[in-house]
Protein backbone atom coordinates (compact mmCIF):
# COMPACT_ATOMS: atom_id res chain seq x y z
CA UNK A 1 0.00 0.00 0.00
CA UNK A 2 2.98 2.32 0.04
CA UNK A 3 2.91 5.05 -2.62
CA UNK A 4 5.44 4.75 -5.44
CA UNK A 5 8.75 6.57 -4.86
CA UNK A 6 8.63 10.15 -6.10
CA UNK A 7 11.03 10.80 -8.99
CA UNK A 8 11.80 13.76 -11.21
CA UNK A 9 11.24 13.96 -14.97
CA UNK A 10 14.80 12.88 -15.86
CA UNK A 11 14.66 9.83 -13.60
CA UNK A 12 11.24 8.82 -14.89
CA UNK A 13 12.36 9.16 -18.52
CA UNK A 14 15.49 7.11 -17.88
CA UNK A 15 13.41 4.26 -16.39
CA UNK A 16 10.28 4.21 -18.53
CA UNK A 17 10.50 6.25 -21.73
CA UNK A 18 10.74 4.67 -25.19
CA UNK A 19 11.32 6.55 -28.46
CA UNK A 20 8.94 5.80 -31.28
CA UNK A 21 9.81 3.96 -34.46
CA UNK A 22 9.79 6.17 -37.56
CA UNK A 23 9.89 9.46 -35.62
CA UNK A 24 13.26 9.20 -33.89
CA UNK A 25 16.71 8.43 -35.32
CA UNK A 26 17.32 6.15 -32.33
CA UNK A 27 14.10 4.25 -31.66
CA UNK A 28 13.90 2.18 -28.52
CA UNK A 29 14.81 2.70 -24.86
CA UNK A 30 15.52 6.32 -23.93
CA UNK A 31 18.76 7.02 -22.05
CA UNK A 32 19.28 10.45 -20.50
CA UNK A 33 23.06 10.19 -20.43
CA UNK A 34 23.10 9.64 -24.17
CA UNK A 35 22.76 13.44 -24.33
CA UNK A 36 23.84 14.52 -20.83
CA UNK A 37 22.85 18.16 -21.28
CA UNK A 38 19.20 17.02 -21.22
CA UNK A 39 19.26 15.86 -17.59
CA UNK A 40 19.39 19.14 -15.67
CA UNK A 41 16.62 20.92 -17.62
CA UNK A 42 14.30 17.94 -16.97
CA UNK A 43 15.19 18.01 -13.28
CA UNK A 44 14.37 21.74 -13.27
CA UNK A 45 10.84 21.05 -14.56
CA UNK A 46 9.79 19.66 -11.18
CA UNK A 47 12.19 21.58 -8.92
CA UNK A 48 10.04 23.50 -6.42
CA UNK A 49 12.55 26.37 -6.29
CA UNK A 50 12.31 26.95 -10.06
CA UNK A 51 9.38 29.13 -11.09
CA UNK A 52 9.84 28.74 -14.85
CA UNK A 53 12.11 26.87 -17.26
CA UNK A 54 13.22 28.38 -20.59
CA UNK A 55 14.79 26.32 -23.37
CA UNK A 56 16.45 28.41 -26.06
CA UNK A 57 17.69 25.47 -28.11
CA UNK A 58 18.86 24.87 -31.63
CA UNK A 59 17.41 22.21 -33.93
CA UNK A 60 18.11 18.45 -33.57
CA UNK A 61 19.16 18.65 -29.94
CA UNK A 62 16.27 16.74 -28.37
CA UNK A 63 14.12 19.67 -27.27
CA UNK A 64 10.85 18.02 -28.33
CA UNK A 65 11.69 14.86 -26.39
CA UNK A 66 12.29 16.89 -23.23
CA UNK A 67 8.82 18.42 -23.50
CA UNK A 68 7.26 15.02 -24.18
CA UNK A 69 9.05 13.60 -21.13
CA UNK A 70 7.57 16.36 -18.95
CA UNK A 71 4.08 15.52 -20.23
CA UNK A 72 4.58 11.76 -19.81
CA UNK A 73 5.80 12.23 -16.24
CA UNK A 74 2.65 14.20 -15.35
CA UNK A 75 0.44 11.55 -16.90
CA UNK A 76 2.04 8.65 -15.01
CA UNK A 77 3.84 9.90 -11.91
CA UNK A 78 2.07 13.08 -10.89
CA UNK A 79 -1.27 13.42 -12.74
CA UNK A 80 -2.12 17.06 -13.35
CA UNK A 81 -4.20 19.23 -15.68
CA UNK A 82 -1.92 20.41 -18.52
CA UNK A 83 -1.97 22.94 -21.36
CA UNK A 84 0.28 22.49 -24.40
CA UNK A 85 0.49 25.43 -26.83
CA UNK A 86 1.84 25.43 -30.38
CA UNK A 87 1.91 28.30 -32.90
CA UNK A 88 -1.32 27.32 -34.72
CA UNK A 89 -4.15 24.83 -34.32
CA UNK A 90 -2.79 23.00 -37.35
CA UNK A 91 0.69 22.53 -35.82
CA UNK A 92 -0.98 21.58 -32.52
CA UNK A 93 -2.92 18.79 -34.27
CA UNK A 94 0.22 17.54 -36.02
CA UNK A 95 2.14 17.44 -32.74
CA UNK A 96 -0.72 15.54 -31.10
CA UNK A 97 -0.93 12.88 -33.83
CA UNK A 98 2.75 12.62 -34.83
CA UNK A 99 4.50 13.05 -31.48
CA UNK A 100 2.18 12.66 -28.48
CA UNK A 101 0.19 9.71 -29.87
CA UNK A 102 3.40 7.86 -30.79
CA UNK A 103 4.84 8.35 -27.28
CA UNK A 104 1.63 7.10 -25.69
CA UNK A 105 1.68 4.03 -27.96
CA UNK A 106 5.42 3.18 -27.75
CA UNK A 107 6.03 3.73 -24.01
CA UNK A 108 4.71 0.67 -22.12
CA UNK A 109 4.27 2.62 -18.90
CA UNK A 110 1.73 4.90 -20.63
CA UNK A 111 -0.18 2.34 -22.69
CA UNK A 112 -3.87 2.43 -21.77
CA UNK A 113 -3.60 5.48 -19.54
CA UNK A 114 -4.91 7.86 -22.22
CA UNK A 115 -7.65 6.59 -24.51
CA UNK A 116 -7.45 6.97 -28.27
CA UNK A 117 -9.77 9.58 -29.83
CA UNK A 118 -13.06 7.80 -30.59
CA UNK A 119 -15.33 10.48 -31.94
CA UNK A 120 -17.10 13.66 -31.04
CA UNK A 121 -18.81 12.25 -27.98
CA UNK A 122 -15.62 10.90 -26.46
CA UNK A 123 -13.75 12.89 -23.81
CA UNK A 124 -10.58 12.22 -25.76
CA UNK A 125 -10.05 14.04 -29.04
CA UNK A 126 -6.94 15.14 -30.91
CA UNK A 127 -6.84 18.43 -28.97
CA UNK A 128 -8.27 17.31 -25.63
CA UNK A 129 -7.39 14.24 -23.60
CA UNK A 130 -8.46 13.02 -20.17
CA UNK A 131 -6.69 10.51 -17.96
CA UNK A 132 -6.93 9.45 -14.33
CA UNK A 133 -6.24 12.52 -12.21
CA UNK A 134 -5.61 14.98 -15.02
CA UNK A 135 -6.09 16.14 -18.58
CA UNK A 136 -4.28 17.66 -21.56
CA UNK A 137 -5.60 20.58 -23.59
CA UNK A 138 -3.65 21.20 -26.81
CA UNK A 139 -4.05 24.72 -28.19
CA UNK A 140 -2.88 27.04 -30.93
CA UNK A 141 -1.59 30.51 -30.11
CA UNK A 142 -3.91 31.88 -32.82
CA UNK A 143 -7.01 30.55 -31.05
CA UNK A 144 -8.04 32.73 -28.10
CA UNK A 145 -10.94 30.40 -27.29
CA UNK A 146 -8.55 27.54 -26.55
CA UNK A 147 -6.59 29.71 -24.10
CA UNK A 148 -9.63 30.68 -22.03
CA UNK A 149 -11.80 29.17 -19.32
CA UNK A 150 -9.41 26.45 -18.23
CA UNK A 151 -7.28 26.08 -15.13
CA UNK A 152 -4.11 23.99 -15.35
CA UNK A 153 -1.02 23.25 -13.29
CA UNK A 154 1.42 22.55 -16.13
CA UNK A 155 1.85 24.91 -19.11
CA UNK A 156 4.14 23.78 -21.93
CA UNK A 157 4.72 26.26 -24.77
CA UNK A 158 6.82 25.30 -27.79
CA UNK A 159 8.20 27.44 -30.66
CA UNK A 160 6.96 30.60 -28.96
CA UNK A 161 8.88 32.83 -31.38
CA UNK A 162 6.42 31.94 -34.12
CA UNK A 163 3.30 32.64 -32.03
CA UNK A 164 0.86 35.28 -33.19
CA UNK A 165 1.52 38.73 -31.75
CA UNK A 166 -1.92 38.58 -30.15
CA UNK A 167 -4.45 35.81 -29.61
CA UNK A 168 -7.26 37.52 -31.45
CA UNK A 169 -7.84 40.79 -29.62
CA UNK A 170 -6.94 39.37 -26.21
CA UNK A 171 -3.21 40.02 -26.04
CA UNK A 172 0.04 38.07 -25.92
CA UNK A 173 -0.73 34.32 -26.11
CA UNK A 174 2.28 33.50 -23.87
CA UNK A 175 0.86 35.61 -21.07
CA UNK A 176 -2.64 34.23 -21.63
CA UNK A 177 -1.31 30.68 -21.38
CA UNK A 178 0.70 31.39 -18.21
CA UNK A 179 -2.38 32.96 -16.63
CA UNK A 180 -4.16 29.58 -16.85
CA UNK A 181 -1.84 28.32 -14.08
CA UNK A 182 -2.17 31.31 -11.76
CA UNK A 183 -4.36 29.40 -9.26
CA UNK A 184 -1.65 26.77 -8.62
CA UNK A 185 1.07 27.58 -6.08
CA UNK A 186 3.18 24.77 -7.55
CA UNK A 187 2.59 25.65 -11.20
CA UNK A 188 5.11 24.39 -13.77
CA UNK A 189 5.82 26.74 -16.70
CA UNK A 190 7.98 25.60 -19.62
CA UNK A 191 8.82 27.73 -22.65
CA UNK A 192 10.88 26.50 -25.59
CA UNK A 193 11.87 27.74 -29.03
CA UNK A 194 14.61 28.42 -31.50
CA UNK A 195 15.15 32.21 -31.65
CA UNK A 196 14.21 34.48 -34.55
CA UNK A 197 14.70 38.24 -34.98
CA UNK A 198 16.78 40.40 -32.64
CA UNK A 199 14.53 42.59 -30.53
CA UNK A 200 11.41 40.63 -31.50
CA UNK A 201 12.32 37.20 -30.11
CA UNK A 202 10.17 36.01 -27.21
CA UNK A 203 12.54 33.20 -26.30
CA UNK A 204 15.56 35.50 -26.24
CA UNK A 205 13.72 37.92 -23.93
CA UNK A 206 12.66 35.06 -21.63
CA UNK A 207 16.20 33.65 -21.61
CA UNK A 208 17.74 37.03 -20.79
CA UNK A 209 15.37 37.29 -17.80
CA UNK A 210 16.51 33.87 -16.54
CA UNK A 211 19.72 32.73 -14.84
CA UNK A 212 21.15 32.24 -18.38
CA UNK A 213 22.81 28.80 -18.25
CA UNK A 214 25.16 27.51 -20.96
CA UNK A 215 26.89 24.14 -21.38
CA UNK A 216 30.58 24.47 -20.59
CA UNK A 217 33.11 21.89 -21.87
CA UNK A 218 36.73 21.20 -20.80
CA UNK A 219 39.54 21.35 -23.35
CA UNK A 220 41.15 17.91 -23.81
CA UNK A 221 44.61 19.55 -23.67
CA UNK A 222 44.57 22.48 -21.23
CA UNK A 223 41.36 21.48 -19.40
CA UNK A 224 40.06 25.07 -19.63
CA UNK A 225 36.27 25.22 -19.50
CA UNK A 226 34.44 27.08 -22.24
CA UNK A 227 31.17 27.50 -24.14
CA UNK A 228 31.44 26.26 -27.72
CA UNK A 229 31.42 29.17 -30.19
CA UNK A 230 31.20 29.15 -33.98
CA UNK A 231 34.14 31.53 -34.27
CA UNK A 232 36.41 28.75 -32.98
CA UNK A 233 35.54 26.38 -35.84
CA UNK A 234 38.30 26.81 -38.45
CA UNK A 235 39.36 25.14 -41.67
CA UNK A 236 41.79 25.80 -44.55
CA UNK A 237 40.14 27.67 -47.41
CA UNK A 238 38.30 25.25 -49.64
CA UNK A 239 38.91 22.27 -47.32
CA UNK A 240 35.94 21.98 -44.99
CA UNK A 241 36.83 18.31 -44.48
CA UNK A 242 39.70 19.56 -42.31
CA UNK A 243 37.44 21.62 -40.04
CA UNK A 244 38.49 21.57 -36.39
CA UNK A 245 37.26 23.22 -33.21
CA UNK A 246 40.04 25.33 -31.65
CA UNK A 247 40.22 25.84 -27.90
CA UNK A 248 39.76 29.54 -27.16
CA UNK A 249 42.48 29.35 -24.49
CA UNK A 250 45.32 27.24 -25.91
CA UNK A 251 44.20 27.07 -29.57
CA UNK A 252 44.40 23.26 -29.53
CA UNK A 253 42.46 21.88 -32.55
CA UNK A 254 39.84 19.30 -31.51
CA UNK A 255 38.74 16.42 -33.69
CA UNK A 256 35.07 15.40 -33.68
CA UNK A 257 35.89 12.61 -31.24
CA UNK A 258 37.53 15.10 -28.87
CA UNK A 259 34.64 17.56 -29.23
CA UNK A 260 32.09 14.86 -28.37
CA UNK A 261 34.20 13.70 -25.42
CA UNK A 262 34.38 17.28 -24.14
CA UNK A 263 30.59 17.65 -24.50
CA UNK A 264 29.97 14.45 -22.54
CA UNK A 265 32.15 15.80 -19.70
CA UNK A 266 30.38 19.18 -19.73
CA UNK A 267 28.12 20.89 -17.21
CA UNK A 268 25.60 23.73 -17.03
CA UNK A 269 26.84 27.00 -15.53
CA UNK A 270 24.64 30.01 -14.79
CA UNK A 271 25.56 33.61 -15.50
CA UNK A 272 22.98 34.84 -12.94
CA UNK A 273 22.61 32.10 -10.29
CA UNK A 274 20.60 34.42 -8.04
CA UNK A 275 17.58 34.33 -10.37
CA UNK A 276 14.77 31.80 -9.83
CA UNK A 277 13.84 31.42 -13.50
CA UNK A 278 15.97 28.75 -15.17
CA UNK A 279 17.21 29.38 -18.71
CA UNK A 280 19.16 26.95 -20.91
CA UNK A 281 20.76 27.87 -24.25
CA UNK A 282 22.29 25.24 -26.53
CA UNK A 283 23.60 25.58 -30.10
CA UNK A 284 24.07 23.03 -32.87
CA UNK A 285 27.75 22.73 -32.02
CA UNK A 286 26.66 20.34 -29.27
CA UNK A 287 25.12 17.80 -31.65
CA UNK A 288 26.37 14.27 -31.09
CA UNK A 289 26.17 11.65 -33.83
CA UNK A 290 23.52 8.99 -33.40
CA UNK A 291 24.25 5.28 -33.44
CA UNK A 292 22.90 4.93 -36.98
CA UNK A 293 24.34 8.30 -38.02
CA UNK A 294 20.95 9.60 -39.15
CA UNK A 295 21.54 13.26 -38.37
CA UNK A 296 24.38 15.75 -38.95
CA UNK A 297 27.03 15.95 -36.24
CA UNK A 298 30.45 16.25 -37.90
CA UNK A 299 32.38 19.52 -37.91
CA UNK A 300 32.94 19.38 -41.66
CA UNK A 301 29.17 19.02 -42.15
CA UNK A 302 28.62 22.05 -39.91
CA UNK A 303 31.07 24.00 -42.09
CA UNK A 304 29.38 22.87 -45.31
CA UNK A 305 26.00 23.88 -43.89
CA UNK A 306 27.31 27.34 -43.07
CA UNK A 307 28.84 27.88 -46.53
CA UNK A 308 25.66 26.69 -48.26
CA UNK A 309 23.54 29.08 -46.21
CA UNK A 310 25.96 31.95 -46.77
CA UNK A 311 26.08 31.47 -50.54
CA UNK A 312 22.28 31.30 -50.86
CA UNK A 313 21.50 34.72 -49.44
CA UNK A 314 20.36 36.29 -46.21
CA UNK A 315 17.15 34.29 -45.85
CA UNK A 316 18.98 30.95 -45.70
CA UNK A 317 21.73 32.40 -43.54
CA UNK A 318 19.08 33.70 -41.16
CA UNK A 319 17.62 30.20 -40.80
CA UNK A 320 21.08 28.80 -40.11
CA UNK A 321 21.82 31.44 -37.47
CA UNK A 322 18.46 30.81 -35.77
CA UNK A 323 18.32 27.02 -35.89
CA UNK A 324 21.99 26.01 -35.72
CA UNK A 325 23.77 28.78 -33.82
CA UNK A 326 20.65 29.38 -31.71
CA UNK A 327 21.15 33.12 -32.01
CA UNK A 328 18.77 35.87 -33.02
CA UNK A 329 19.18 37.38 -36.47
CA UNK A 330 19.93 41.08 -36.59
CA UNK A 331 19.21 42.74 -39.90
CA UNK A 332 21.96 45.03 -41.16
CA UNK A 333 20.80 48.59 -40.60
CA UNK A 334 20.63 51.25 -43.30
CA UNK A 335 22.89 54.10 -42.28
CA UNK A 336 24.03 57.41 -43.71
CA UNK A 337 27.63 58.64 -43.68
CA UNK A 338 28.02 62.09 -42.13
CA UNK A 339 31.34 62.91 -43.87
CA UNK A 340 29.95 63.49 -47.42
CA UNK A 341 27.21 65.74 -46.01
CA UNK A 342 29.80 67.87 -44.20
CA UNK A 343 31.93 68.14 -47.36
CA UNK A 344 29.07 69.40 -49.49
CA UNK A 345 28.34 72.42 -47.25
CA UNK A 346 27.90 75.61 -49.30
CA UNK A 347 29.06 79.20 -48.87
CA UNK A 348 25.96 81.06 -47.75
CA UNK A 349 24.45 82.21 -44.49
CA UNK A 350 24.59 85.01 -42.02
CA UNK A 351 21.71 87.51 -42.09
CA UNK A 352 20.87 86.78 -45.74
CA UNK A 353 19.11 83.67 -46.99
CA UNK A 354 19.76 82.02 -50.39
CA UNK A 355 17.67 83.26 -53.30
CA UNK A 356 15.71 79.99 -53.56
CA UNK A 357 14.20 80.45 -50.07
CA UNK A 358 10.59 81.64 -49.90
CA UNK A 359 9.75 81.13 -46.20
CA UNK A 360 11.34 80.07 -42.90
CA UNK A 361 10.36 77.52 -40.25
CA UNK A 362 11.96 76.51 -36.95
CA UNK A 363 12.19 73.36 -34.86
CA UNK A 364 12.86 73.41 -31.11
CA UNK A 365 14.12 70.44 -29.09
CA UNK A 366 13.79 70.75 -25.31
CA UNK A 367 16.55 69.41 -23.05
CA UNK A 368 16.87 69.92 -19.28
CA UNK A 369 19.71 72.45 -19.56
CA UNK A 370 19.15 73.98 -23.02
CA UNK A 371 16.94 74.52 -26.01
CA UNK A 372 18.22 73.29 -29.38
CA UNK A 373 16.89 75.34 -32.31
CA UNK A 374 17.22 75.01 -36.07
CA UNK A 375 15.90 77.42 -38.71
CA UNK A 376 15.24 76.01 -42.19
CA UNK A 377 14.43 77.88 -45.40
CA UNK A 378 12.01 76.36 -47.91
CA UNK A 379 11.65 76.79 -51.66
CA UNK A 380 9.80 75.19 -54.56
CA UNK A 381 9.33 71.43 -54.45
CA UNK A 382 10.31 71.46 -50.75
CA UNK A 383 13.92 72.14 -51.62
CA UNK A 384 15.38 73.24 -48.28
CA UNK A 385 18.30 75.23 -46.92
CA UNK A 386 19.64 74.96 -43.39
CA UNK A 387 19.89 78.56 -42.13
CA UNK A 388 21.12 78.32 -38.55
CA UNK A 389 21.48 75.71 -35.80
CA UNK A 390 21.79 77.18 -32.32
CA UNK A 391 21.83 76.22 -28.65
CA UNK A 392 20.16 78.39 -26.00
CA UNK A 393 21.54 77.37 -22.62
CA UNK A 394 19.61 77.61 -19.38
CA UNK A 395 17.40 75.59 -17.03
CA UNK A 396 14.30 74.92 -19.13
CA UNK A 397 12.11 74.97 -16.01
CA UNK A 398 12.87 78.70 -15.72
CA UNK A 399 11.65 81.58 -17.82
CA UNK A 400 15.06 83.00 -18.80
CA UNK A 401 15.84 80.51 -21.54
CA UNK A 402 12.32 80.76 -22.98
CA UNK A 403 12.76 84.53 -23.24
CA UNK A 404 15.89 83.82 -25.29
CA UNK A 405 13.80 81.58 -27.53
CA UNK A 406 11.25 84.35 -28.01
CA UNK A 407 14.01 86.69 -29.09
CA UNK A 408 15.48 84.10 -31.46
CA UNK A 409 12.15 83.25 -33.10
CA UNK A 410 11.46 86.95 -33.58
CA UNK A 411 14.56 87.50 -35.76
CA UNK A 412 14.39 88.47 -39.44
CA UNK A 413 16.61 87.47 -42.34
CA UNK A 414 17.26 89.43 -45.50
CA UNK A 415 16.30 88.01 -48.88
CA UNK A 416 18.43 88.77 -51.99
CA UNK A 417 15.40 90.57 -53.47
CA UNK A 418 15.38 93.04 -50.57
CA UNK A 419 12.46 91.41 -48.81
CA UNK A 420 12.59 90.62 -45.10
CA UNK A 421 11.67 87.11 -43.98
CA UNK A 422 10.72 85.93 -40.54
CA UNK A 423 9.99 82.51 -39.07
CA UNK A 424 6.39 81.79 -39.98
CA UNK A 425 5.92 78.56 -38.01
CA UNK A 426 7.83 76.88 -35.19
CA UNK A 427 7.30 73.39 -33.74
CA UNK A 428 8.35 72.85 -30.12
CA UNK A 429 8.79 69.28 -28.86
CA UNK A 430 6.60 68.63 -25.82
CA UNK A 431 7.96 65.17 -24.95
CA UNK A 432 10.05 66.72 -22.16
CA UNK A 433 9.04 69.58 -19.85
CA UNK A 434 5.50 69.05 -21.15
CA UNK A 435 3.71 71.50 -18.87
CA UNK A 436 6.32 74.20 -19.48
CA UNK A 437 6.02 73.78 -23.26
CA UNK A 438 2.21 73.90 -23.14
CA UNK A 439 2.37 77.08 -21.10
CA UNK A 440 4.85 78.65 -23.56
CA UNK A 441 2.93 77.89 -26.75
CA UNK A 442 -0.51 78.70 -25.33
CA UNK A 443 0.01 82.47 -25.67
CA UNK A 444 1.93 82.19 -28.95
CA UNK A 445 -0.27 80.01 -31.14
CA UNK A 446 -1.38 83.13 -33.02
CA UNK A 447 2.27 83.37 -34.14
CA UNK A 448 2.04 79.75 -35.34
CA UNK A 449 4.25 78.43 -32.54
CA UNK A 450 2.87 74.97 -31.85
CA UNK A 451 3.54 72.07 -29.48
CA UNK A 452 4.31 68.74 -31.15
CA UNK A 453 4.76 65.22 -29.86
CA UNK A 454 6.23 62.22 -31.67
CA UNK A 455 3.98 59.27 -32.45
CA UNK A 456 5.38 55.78 -31.93
CA UNK A 457 2.88 54.27 -34.38
CA UNK A 458 4.67 52.94 -37.44
CA UNK A 459 3.15 54.35 -40.63
CA UNK A 460 1.43 57.23 -38.84
CA UNK A 461 0.63 60.30 -40.93
CA UNK A 462 3.31 63.03 -40.84
CA UNK A 463 0.94 65.32 -38.96
CA UNK A 464 -2.26 64.75 -36.97
CA UNK A 465 -3.97 67.51 -35.02
CA UNK A 466 -5.88 67.27 -31.77
CA UNK A 467 -7.15 69.82 -29.30
CA UNK A 468 -6.17 69.69 -25.63
CA UNK A 469 -9.02 71.54 -23.97
CA UNK A 470 -7.55 71.30 -20.48
CA UNK A 471 -4.29 72.89 -21.59
CA UNK A 472 -6.00 75.27 -24.00
CA UNK A 473 -3.69 74.42 -26.90
CA UNK A 474 -3.59 72.63 -30.22
CA UNK A 475 -1.18 69.67 -30.10
CA UNK A 476 0.20 68.18 -33.30
CA UNK A 477 1.16 64.50 -33.34
CA UNK A 478 4.19 63.89 -35.56
CA UNK A 479 4.63 60.63 -37.49
CA UNK A 480 8.31 60.50 -36.57
CA UNK A 481 9.30 57.38 -38.49
CA UNK A 482 7.35 58.49 -41.57
CA UNK A 483 9.19 61.83 -41.64
CA UNK A 484 12.55 60.15 -40.95
CA UNK A 485 11.93 57.93 -43.99
CA UNK A 486 11.57 61.10 -46.07
CA UNK A 487 14.68 62.72 -44.54
CA UNK A 488 16.76 59.59 -45.27
CA UNK A 489 15.69 59.63 -48.91
CA UNK A 490 16.32 63.38 -49.28
CA UNK A 491 19.80 63.16 -47.80
CA UNK A 492 20.68 60.62 -50.49
CA UNK A 493 19.95 63.11 -53.30
CA UNK A 494 23.09 64.45 -54.93
CA UNK A 495 21.89 67.40 -57.06
CA UNK A 496 19.93 70.61 -56.51
CA UNK A 497 16.22 70.60 -57.09
CA UNK A 498 12.99 69.45 -55.42
CA UNK A 499 13.48 67.90 -51.96
CA UNK A 500 17.24 68.46 -52.01
CA UNK A 501 18.69 69.53 -48.64
CA UNK A 502 21.35 72.30 -48.62
CA UNK A 503 23.59 73.09 -45.66
CA UNK A 504 25.77 76.16 -45.01
CA UNK A 505 29.44 76.19 -44.11
CA UNK A 506 29.26 77.21 -40.45
CA UNK A 507 26.35 78.75 -38.53
CA UNK A 508 26.10 75.66 -36.32
CA UNK A 509 26.49 73.12 -39.14
CA UNK A 510 29.69 71.49 -37.96
CA UNK A 511 30.90 67.90 -37.69
CA UNK A 512 28.89 67.33 -34.51
CA UNK A 513 25.70 68.49 -36.25
CA UNK A 514 26.07 65.97 -39.09
CA UNK A 515 26.99 63.20 -36.65
CA UNK A 516 23.69 63.89 -34.89
CA UNK A 517 21.78 64.13 -38.18
CA UNK A 518 22.96 60.61 -39.09
CA UNK A 519 22.79 59.25 -35.53
CA UNK A 520 20.11 56.65 -36.29
CA UNK A 521 19.98 53.64 -38.56
CA UNK A 522 16.97 52.18 -40.29
CA UNK A 523 16.35 48.57 -39.31
CA UNK A 524 13.83 45.86 -40.15
CA UNK A 525 12.04 43.44 -37.87
CA UNK A 526 9.33 40.93 -38.68
CA UNK A 527 5.92 41.08 -37.00
CA UNK A 528 3.53 38.24 -37.86
CA UNK A 529 5.76 37.44 -40.82
CA UNK A 530 5.69 40.96 -42.26
CA UNK A 531 8.70 43.32 -42.37
CA UNK A 532 8.40 46.43 -40.22
CA UNK A 533 10.97 49.23 -40.41
CA UNK A 534 12.10 51.16 -37.36
CA UNK A 535 14.92 53.51 -36.34
CA UNK A 536 17.59 52.81 -33.73
CA UNK A 537 20.14 55.22 -32.30
CA UNK A 538 23.75 54.37 -33.08
CA UNK A 539 25.16 57.49 -31.44
CA UNK A 540 24.46 59.06 -28.08
CA UNK A 541 23.02 62.33 -29.44
CA UNK A 542 20.46 62.78 -32.22
CA UNK A 543 19.07 66.28 -31.59
CA UNK A 544 19.91 67.47 -35.11
CA UNK A 545 17.75 64.73 -36.64
CA UNK A 546 14.89 65.57 -34.27
CA UNK A 547 15.14 69.26 -35.20
CA UNK A 548 14.89 68.46 -38.89
CA UNK A 549 11.84 66.27 -38.14
CA UNK A 550 10.16 69.22 -36.40
CA UNK A 551 10.94 71.51 -39.34
CA UNK A 552 9.45 68.96 -41.72
CA UNK A 553 6.40 68.85 -39.45
CA UNK A 554 6.17 72.66 -39.62
CA UNK A 555 6.08 72.70 -43.42
CA UNK A 556 3.42 69.94 -43.33
CA UNK A 557 1.30 72.08 -40.99
CA UNK A 558 1.68 75.14 -43.25
CA UNK A 559 1.18 73.35 -46.57
CA UNK A 560 2.10 76.65 -48.32
CA UNK A 561 1.55 77.52 -51.98
CA UNK A 562 5.23 78.02 -52.75
CA UNK A 563 4.68 78.94 -56.41
CA UNK A 564 2.64 81.97 -55.38
CA UNK A 565 5.10 82.97 -52.67
CA UNK A 566 8.08 82.79 -55.04
CA UNK A 567 6.12 84.66 -57.72
CA UNK A 568 5.75 87.71 -55.49
CA UNK A 569 9.41 87.59 -54.48
CA UNK A 570 10.41 87.53 -58.18
CA UNK A 571 7.58 89.35 -59.97
CA UNK A 572 9.57 90.04 -63.18
CA UNK A 573 10.87 86.45 -63.58
CA UNK A 574 7.41 85.05 -62.84
CA UNK A 575 5.52 87.55 -64.94
CA UNK A 576 2.91 85.03 -65.97
CA UNK A 577 2.04 84.42 -62.35
CA UNK A 578 2.00 88.05 -61.24
CA UNK A 579 -1.49 88.84 -62.56
CA UNK A 580 -3.29 86.16 -60.55
CA UNK A 581 -1.14 87.05 -57.55
CA UNK A 582 -2.59 90.55 -57.44
CA UNK A 583 -5.87 88.94 -56.55
CA UNK A 584 -4.20 87.02 -53.73
CA UNK A 585 -1.77 89.64 -52.44
CA UNK A 586 -3.03 89.33 -48.87
CA UNK A 587 -2.24 85.61 -48.91
CA UNK A 588 1.36 86.09 -50.00
CA UNK A 589 2.03 88.95 -47.63
CA UNK A 590 1.32 86.63 -44.70
CA UNK A 591 4.52 84.69 -45.46
CA UNK A 592 6.66 87.78 -46.07
CA UNK A 593 5.49 89.74 -43.05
Amino acid sequence: MEPPPRTNVAEWADRFRYLGRGVSPEAGKYHVDRLPYQREPMEAFTNESVGETVLMWGAQLGKTELLLNAIAYHIDENPSPMLVVYPTLDTARKWSTKKLAVMLRETPRLVGKVDEPKGRESNNTILSKDFAGGSIVIAGSNSPASLRQISVRVVVQDEIDTYEASAGAEGDPCLLADARASNFHDAILIKASTPTIKGGSRIEKAYEESDMREWHCPCPKCDAWQVLKWGQVKWPEGKTEDARYHCEHCDEPWTDRQRIKAILRGEWRAQHPERHKRGYRLSGLYRIMGKKRQFTSYLHEFADGFLTAKHNGNEMLKVWVNTFLCETWEEAGETLDSAPLLKRCEKYGGDTVPEGVGLLTAGVDVQHNRLEVEVVGWGKGEESWGIEAAQLFGNTERRDVWDKLDEFLGRRWKHPTGASLKIVTACVDSGDRTKVVYSYVKRRQSRRIFAVKGSNVRGAAPIAKRSLKAAGIMLFSVGTDTIKDSIFERLKLESDGPRFMHFPDGHGYDEEYFDQLTAEEKRTKFVNGFPVHYYRKIRARNEALDLRVYNMAAIEILNPQMDKIMAELYPQEEAEEVSPMKQNKGFVNRWRQ
